[in-house]
């Protein structure tokens, strides 16, 4: 076999993938009531055809009070199933949706070799218009909370939350810094003085 010839897949079937799930949440003290698999979904926006994971909600529905949608974006070099633990977990509450960001995972490589971050904001804007939800929770580590800070300055009464992981805007030097701090939403808590 070339180095150009795909390998075979080494792909879990459900059953194996749903003994996975539940031995990486016992082993994660995580307490499931039900262990399911997500939806794979795919879908076309800007060009691009992106691929989530969605894993539905028995409890609450779309948008209802207290049980809002949560949409996570994960972080460079890693794909939607980062967050397979923290879904399984939230979806008695909250319909969750697990992104794979362009050229990552199951969703396509950008044909015009694309990955700005303006790019990757503009998926993210279109996949949220997709899924037809009015406000949502967003939730990203490294990359994807640099994408979710930009959702954020964007689109900040869309959002009932940000949660950022391992992640914050490039500043460079205090005087990128007190630009920032200038510029911060004024419905966010405003950070103290960086670095500390």
């Amino acid at each position: 076999m070339s180095v150009f010839e795909e390998a075979p897949s080494e792909a879990l079937t459900p059953a194996e993938e749903t003994r996975h799930l539940a031995a990486v949440a016992t082993a994660a003290g995580v307490g499931v009531t039900r262990v399911v698999l997500p939806k794979h979904e795919h879908v076309v926006l800007g060009g691009m055809r992106l691929h989530y994971l969605d894993w539905g909600s028995p409890g609450r529905g779309r948008g209802t009070p207290g049980g809002l949608p949560v949409v996570f974006l994960h972080g460079g070099g890693l794909n939607a199933h980062t967050w397979d633990i923290v879904c399984l977990a939230l979806r008695e509450e909250h319909h969750c949706y697990a992104l794979d960001l362009r050229g990552h995972g199951d969703s396509e490589w950008s044909p015009a070799l694309d990955y700005s971050l303006g790019a990757h904001l503009r998926d993210l804007e279109a996949f949220a218009d997709h899924l037809g939800i009015a406000r949502f929770f967003l939730v990203g580590q490294s990359l994807g909370g640099i994408i979710g800070i930009g959702y954020a300055s964007r689109h900040p009464r869309r959002l009932a939350g940000l949660v950022a992981v391992d992640s914050g805007p490039f500043a460079g030097s205090q005087a990128g810094i007190d630009r920032l701090a200038s510029a911060w939403p004024r419905w966010l808590p405003r950070p103290g003085r960086w670095p500390p």
